[in-house]
């Protein structure tokens, strides 16, 4: 397979108002239920993709389906790479190819190199 690489900033990192004490209390509650009856898809990961500020995916040139992902946090430090382990994927794990990316997120092309060596810096921080 022939791949392309792409980054973007996370396109739900905005800024914004705290949610008032009861929102916060209702959403925590409807998501301790909704995890006690199915099963997280990045169960080692699940509580760290709101701190990811940018994103790096490894696309299919084909097929336009991202195939790993890797999640830094606002240092540029990578926190989650996808798939990995019992992790299915953020990004990989859905419906979304390249030219969604591109067109909604604004992704930029990324050399394949700074793909791998982060990869590679997860790698050996999760050894």
């Amino acid at each position: 397979m022939v791949y392309r690489y792409l980054q973007f900033p996370n396109p739900i990192d905005k800024p914004s108002e705290p949610d008032p004490y009861w929102q916060v209390l209702f959403w925590k509650l409807i998501g301790s239920i909704l995890s006690s009856l199915l099963p997280a898809a990045n169960p080692d990961f699940e509580h760290l993709i709101d701190g990811v500020a940018h994103w790096y995916l490894e696309v299919d040139t084909e097929t336009g389906i991202p195939q790993r992902e890797i999640g830094f946090d606002r240092q540029r430090n990578p926190i989650v790479a996808l798939p990995w382990a019992d992790n299915c994927g953020y990004w990989t794990d859905n419906n979304m190819l390249a030219q969604y990316f591109e067109e909604h997120f604004k992704a930029q092309p990324l050399l394949q190199q700074s793909f791998e060596e982060a990869w590679q810096r997860f790698s050996k921080a999760a050894m």
